[in-house]
């Protein structure tokens, strides 16, 4: 299975050339919550919750798709703001997607997660068409400018199977890596659970072997339960924001944080969870909803409410470069051997740009072939990475790495054995 970690944000792959992230977990709500994206009493958003948010730099603005209910099913749909701080929304007048009329995700169509990739939109939603919510499942759809989207016709494209995950699937967070896609989703049996999967293509998923992936809670601890896990990476690293319960079927209690190196096989929970707790016009419940990367913070938004529905709220926290690493530029072209080397599945591939320009890099066999495009985009000046992941169809032996950025090109030989 084809993925390599070339995190685009937005959707979510994040590079700060050697940052130092400083009080990274200091989070701010902000002031104003909640946002003005739910409906008045009866309409068709009156209940908004589980925002997916980008930042479309095209358009320089936020962009945020967002369940709504009406408080009945079906529910009202997927609805869709814009904004340009982030902080006040303007709303499209209706649903851009609804429940089908028939089949899997006939009573329910939400929990999106949109990804903005070569001027198109693609979204991971969830369904279901019992009234009991399970079981859920996935759907894929495209949208030319993210209001108008075309479901795909061979939904759904992961279903719950079982074990663990036997009463569904669904709150899917998927990650843009270069040749495919990663995703962390929600599986639910006794207890709410993450998992983890791949794909070439965004349609067809291989999951983990051993999800899930995040561990529960122990008993009475605040996340014995945890769904809704978000996730971005910064460097080398993936940072999971999630939804944790007391007990199953407690709505969402807290937002935690956890940690992972290994692509999100393991992760490690952030020491002083949760992060983000109940509050006044939360206190009912709250929830994670999308995190991203803008203007030198990190941007969680998230749910929760009480007896007047759904809200979506917003709390940010710093991410400071160090001015050490800010002022001590590369002063010329380099593309650093990858690590490990020899590897599988995946290794690391770090260079070094002098100016901001268009920079490739591309994967060749032993006869010249080019096999795969790993980075294709504009870098400014700096250190930058990217993880490669493997396709699993690529056979063991000897492969060549090359950079070209204008008249710079330089070739590496990596090894892989599987």
């Amino acid at each position: 299975m084809k993925t390599f970690f070339k995190l685009c944000l937005l959707i979510t792959f994040l590079f700060l050339s050697n940052a130092e992230l400083v009080a990274q977990y200091t989070w701010t709500e902000y002031a104003g919550n909640p946002l003005n994206v739910h409906g008045t009493p009866g309409s068709w958003d009156w209940s908004v919750v589980v925002p997916s948010v980008i930042f479309n730099s095209d358009s320089n603005r936020f962009e945020m798709w967002y369940t709504s209910f009406t408080g009945s099913f079906p529910n009202g749909g997927i609805g869709f703001a814009y904004s340009g701080d982030g902080m006040n929304w303007t709303k499209h007048p209706s649903a851009v997607m609804t429940p089908g009329a028939t089949g899997w995700d006939s009573l329910f169509v939400g929990a999106a997660c949109v990804i903005k990739e070569s001027g198109s939109y693609k979204m991971w939603y969830t369904g279901w068409k019992s009234i009991t919510r399970l079981p859920r499942s996935i759907g894929y759809a495209t949208s030319p400018d993210g209001i108008n989207w075309t479901k795909y016709s061979g939904n759904p494209v992961l279903s719950p199977q079982t074990g663990w995950e036997s009463g569904g699937v669904g709150y899917q967070s998927v990650i843009k890596v270069t040749g495919g896609y990663l995703m962390f989703y929600t599986g639910e049996a006794a207890n709410a659970l993450t998992g983890r999967a791949i794909s070439p293509d965004g349609i067809t998923w291989e999951r983990y072997s051993n999800n899930p992936v995040l561990p529960a809670g122990g008993i009475g601890e605040w996340d014995r339960n945890n769904y809704l896990g978000k996730v971005i990476a910064i460097e080398d690293t993936l940072y999971m924001y999630y939804t944790g319960e007391s007990n199953p079927g407690i709505s969402g209690s807290a937002i935690g944080m956890a940690t992972s190196n290994d692509t999100g096989k393991t992760w490690n929970k952030y020491i002083n969870n949760p992060i983000i707790t109940r509050g006044t016009w939360n206190s009912g419940w709250t929830e994670s909803g999308s995190v991203l990367f803008s203007q030198d913070k990190l941007w969680l938004y998230y749910d929760g409410g009480s007896t007047s529905g759904g809200r979506i709220g917003l709390a940010t926290a710093p991410v400071i470069v160090s001015v050490e690493d800010e002022t001590k530029l590369p002063k010329e072209f380099v593309l650093m051997q990858n690590y490990p080397n020899p590897f599988n599945p995946s290794t690391k591939i770090s260079w070094q740009t002098p100016a901001g320009s268009h920079q490739t890099i591309k994967l060749y066999d032993v006869l010249g072939k080019e096999i795969e495009t790993i980075v294709d985009g504009y870098y400014e000046a700096g250190y930058h990475s990217t993880l490669y992941i493997v396709n699993s169809t690529l056979p063991s032996g000897v492969y060549f790495y090359q950079l070209k950025a204008g008249e710079f090109m330089s070739v590496k030989k990596m090894l892989l054995i599987k």
